[in-house]
């Protein structure tokens, strides 16, 4: 029987809130979150002048829904690192500890996910909190720009961005991506159903050059 699908997948998906409005994030740890990096966009400014720079990142709040009441409980967060070209960032809760997250898939099985396996897509659709949907791997060699990505035909919608993708890997369900955008077409400005992720092995990547792990008590969970 395989872990519980709520505690595993849904809990651990909050709800990322910014002052330009909200998106996903996958608590990875008690104080670790994966987003992405355009979710967090607006809140980063730069000011200065051209020979002397400042980043101000602003603290942002993850909204976690892990009980019957409607009203989710909010947690500061700082922006903890990103890399814009691939779209991806870490997010770092200031003072609290969360009780839910994800399993991260191990680097050493990355190949395993095959296109036409089942994943689930969890994000915070329209604002809503974390809602599940269900598709396949369609597509394994999407090149964006600088950025690597899988492709999925589970449904998204506006504010998923920043939500996970799972797969049940050994009786356990395990984070294999990081949604990234629906793709449209721009003829039409109809959704074609199929979603972008940032795979694992480039979620691994990103946290090994922080050294996640490594360096901090919280070591996220790996199978």
């Amino acid at each position: 029987m395989a872990a519980s699908k709520i505690t595993s997948m849904l809990y651990p998906v909050c709800r990322v809130v910014t002052p330009a409005g909200s998106g996903s994030g996958v608590f990875i740890s008690d104080t670790f979150i994966l987003t992405v990096f355009h979710c967090l966009k607006d809140s980063i400014t730069i000011v200065g002048t051209p020979n002397q720079v400042k980043e101000i990142r602003h603290t942002v709040t993850c909204e976690v829904f892990n009980s019957q009441k409607k009203k989710p409980v909010g947690y500061p967060a700082d922006i903890y690192a990103y890399d814009e070209a691939q779209d991806i960032a870490l997010l770092k809760l200031k003072k609290d500890k969360y009780k839910y997250s994800a399993n991260l898939m191990d680097v050493s099985k990355a190949d395993v996910p095959e296109v036409f396996d089942e994943v689930y897509v969890i994000g915070a659709s329209f604002g809503h909190e974390p809602l599940p949907t269900r598709g396949i791997i369609t597509y394994k060699k999407e090149e964006i720009d600088y950025g690597f990505y899988w492709m999925t035909d589970a449904k998204i919608l506006v504010g998923n961005s920043g939500g996970g993708v799972f797969m049940e890997l050994n009786n356990q369900y395990v984070l294999i991506g990081i949604t990234t955008s629906m793709i449209v077409d721009d003829e039409t400005d109809q959704s074609t159903h199929l979603t972008h992720f940032i795979p694992p092995q480039v979620i691994h990547n990103f946290l090994q050059n922080l050294k996640i792990g490594l360096t901090v008590s919280n070591q996220p969970k790996v199978i």
